[in-house]
């Protein structure tokens, strides 16, 4: 029996450091070649290498510039690299005296960012850093940092840092503010050869290429991906993964080769690879058209509403492009689009079948916003259209009044009653009695005092309304496999520690 209460209990054990496993690294594991999404890429410009110097390494692109970073290749390197300079408005080389640049010792230049606020190019290699003026691209400062970086990016929207290092199978984001004091760091898993990133609108975009084989700068080959083929990992600055982009060995006869780095101009994504020969710089080519669905709201003051009833008519430069009927208090319409840009419309109400309902007759502007989002890497859309609500009312008043109309019908049947009170009136001493009545009347009113307590059912009527806040209870079976995964390790913890009792107390 000793023999299996120890077993059971080493089984528990390991059971319980698995489910530890899952539960640590089930954000990020490193997806399968299923879970990507395709890239394609179309050239922006591609120019050799200056002579006597091998690999694009870091890029950059500032307000002006389009900044490639190159490594000496001969034998006894000391670590120079060749600085070329392109107008980003056409890519041709700028004219900023001696270009490319061959003064700098920068090493390996593993990655390079650009500060906008400071208007500065920051150079890596490892614990170093370079900071140049990002318009002469003359050193302003050296920086040692507190461990070896392979990456960097720079987040102009929250004004910090993220720095990259490689860890045993994966890699560690340090997000750190401007004096590169860590604020907060997390960890993904890719067996890949690590590159450079970028932070755009709250998102890293992660550079990695497959050599097909262990090498110096890459620990293993999982056969996940074939030689040559490149991913861009996109992850949010909590550290959830947004996408996983897959990018071919080659496409419409261009191969890419070794990916380098990413860069944005504006919302335009600059991707370079190292060709052989030359340096290559590529954009994705992404899908050409979008519909986007657009829900207008409906506000009908609690009114019964009927779905088709209503229709509303939507307007591009005074011209009706589409007509929607409501249905669940919506008016929905469709709108395809190609291009990026925004697209202005009107919004009117233009039939309602209930005579009784006084319809929202203002005539209302839609906006679309259209642009790439490359963390899907396609055309997106948003609208103001939850900012637009046509209310409609319901005549309740003129109805009133009409019935208060009609009374007077039924009053002048009372006039001719009279006739008959005219005849009480010749009996005055029967008035003085019928002067005491009031005092019954006046118990008679009492009763309108029962009549408030009929009244209560209205605030039962109120009490059957909470069942509607019900639906807020629906989330609460939503949980993750975590919870199921801790509650079975501290069963066999329980198991384990019973047995481990059971067996000390039997000695």
């Amino acid at each position: 029996m000793r023999k299996i209460y120890t077993t059971l209990a080493f089984f528990g054990i390991v059971l319980i450091a698995i489910g530890v496993i899952m539960i640590v690294n089930e954000d990020v594991m490193a997806l399968s070649r299923s879970n990507m999404v395709t890239m394609n890429l179309k050239r922006v410009t591609s120019f050799s290498r200056p002579n006597n110097y091998t690999s694009l390494q870091a890029s950059v692109v500032t307000d002006k510039y389009l900044i490639s970073i190159f490594l000496d290749s001969s034998k006894d390197s000391t670590g120079k690299n060749a600085i070329v300079v392109l107008n980003k408005d056409n890519y041709k080389k700028a004219d900023i005296g001696t270009n490319p640049i061959k003064k700098y010792n920068f090493g390996h230049a593993n990655d390079a960012t650009y500060n906008k606020n400071t208007k500065e190019v920051l150079i890596l290699n490892g614990e170093k850093l370079y900071i140049l003026d990002s318009d002469s691209l003359k050193l302003k400062e050296e920086k040692t940092l507190d461990k070896k970086y392979h990456a960097i990016g720079y987040d102009e929207d929250n004004n910090q840092y993220v720095l990259a290092t490689k860890t045993d199978g994966g890699t560690r984001f340090h997000i750190t503010n401007t004096e590169f004091s860590e604020i907060n760091s997390f960890d993904i898993q890719t067996n890949l050869t690590r590159q450079g990133l970028t932070v755009h609108k709250g998102y890293i975009y992660y550079a990695c290429y497959e050599a097909g084989k262990e090498t110096k700068y890459q620990a293993k080959y999982d056969g996940v991906l074939k030689k040559g083929e490149n991913v861009i990992y996109v992850y949010d600055l909590a550290g959830q993964n947004k996408n996983v982009f897959f990018i071919p060995y080659a496409y419409k006869g261009i191969r890419y080769n070794s990916i380098q780095n990413i860069n944005f101009d504006g919302e335009k994504m600059i991707v370079g690879f190292s060709q052989n020969t030359k340096a290559g710089y590529f954009t994705p080519d992404y899908s050409s058209e979008i519909t986007k669905t657009v829900k207008i709201s409906i506000d009908n003051q609690a009114i019964a509403t009927v779905d088709n009833s209503f229709e509303a008519t939507l307007y591009q430069n005074k011209k009706a492009i589409a007509v929607s009927k409501n249905k669940d208090l919506y008016y929905t319409f469709k709108l395809k689009f190609n291009k990026t840009g925004t697209y202005k419309y009107t919004i009117k109400q233009t039939k309602v079948k209930d005579k009784a309902i006084t319809s929202d007759k203002e005539e209302k502007t839609l906006e679309v916003n259209v642009y790439y989002n490359p963390t899907i890497n396609s055309l997106d859309a948003t609208t103001n259209a939850q900012d637009i609500v046509f209310t409609n009312t319901k005549e309740e008043v003129s109805k009133e009044e009409t019935k208060v109309e009609e009374k007077p019908k039924e009053e002048t049947k009372v006039e001719e009653t009279p006739k008959e009170e005219t005849k009480v009136e010749e009996k005055p001493k029967e008035e003085v009695k019928v002067e005491e009545a009031p005092k019954e009347e006046t118990k008679v009113e009492e009763k309108p005092k029962e009549e408030v307590k009929v009244e209560t059912p209205k605030e039962e009527s109120k009490v059957e309304e909470v069942p509607q806040e019900e639906p807020k209870v629906v989330d609460v079976p939503d949980t993750g496999s975590n919870s199921y995964l801790s509650i079975i390790g501290m069963i066999l913890l329980g198991f384990s520690l019973f047995f481990i009792k059971s067996r000390k107390e039997s000695n």
